[in-house]
């Protein structure tokens, strides 16, 4: 009997610290995504002001330049999409499909931001018209 109860106590144990990495994982792949999401940001905000580049390849360049496959996904997502919508739609549109760490919260902010975008065509898109 005290055989069994040791083994359940060390599987308990065991079960929950498991839980606790996959826990601690989350929100470690949380903070990469955070960190990929200000340098995205930043890369946006420079190729905006120094170019003329479409935000869809503006998009492009940054799912490039990403370390997480997440957020790099995301932009990538958004530009494939801004092909037949507008920026602040496919914006709105990849959140929904991109899958990843963020918070509820977060991404809240991110569709605040895909607002900001506006109502702006992809040139490309905008020639086919």
């Amino acid at each position: 009997m005290l055989e069994m109860k040791l083994f359940l106590l060390f599987a308990i144990a065991i079960t929950c610290t498991g839980i606790g990495f996959l826990l601690a994982k989350k929100y470690k792949d949380r903070l990469k995504e955070l960190k990929d999401l200000r340098l995205a940001m930043t890369i946006l905000e420079t190729k905006m002001k120094l170019t003329k580049e479409p935000i869809g390849h503006i998009f492009e360049e940054i799912s490039n330049q990403l370390e997480t496959r997440n957020i790099a996904q995301l932009f990538l997502q958004a530009a494939d999409h801004m092909e037949y919508t507008t920026a602040s739609s496919a914006w709105n549109e990849s959140l929904t499909i991109t899958r990843t760490n963020l918070t509820k919260e977060d991404i809240e902010m991110l569709r605040t931001f895909g607002k900001m975008l506006g109502k702006t065509r992809n040139r490309r898109s905008v020639k086919g018209n």
